[in-house]
């Protein structure tokens, strides 16, 4: 059961991921202002100012990012190991 569970975690892990990548591709279609001026940019600059300024409130001020690779760190070289010697006995 716990593992059950740890699993659920693993996989619910990526989800900041994901909203990361996908708020970037919304902003390179629809735009984003830059820090540096007050128009629009759109296309790969876009995207790449979206994850860039993303990847910041997601590590520095809400630090979900760090707390979700720990976790899948944990997962992959604690958790998942201890479940292969389980099966193995």
């Amino acid at each position: 059961m716990k593992n059950k569970i740890a699993k659920i975690f693993f996989y619910f892990s990526f989800v900041p991921y994901g909203l990361l990548i996908l708020y970037s591709i919304y902003g390179s279609i629809v735009g984003v202002y830059p820090f540096w001026s007050y128009t629009k940019i759109y296309g790969l600059e876009a995207f790449l100012q979206a994850v860039v300024f993303t990847g910041f409130v997601f590590s520095a001020v809400i630090p979900i990012l760090p707390a979700c690779l720990i976790y899948q760190l944990i997962y992959f070289f604690v958790l998942r190991k201890k479940s292969n010697r389980e099966e193995l006995t």
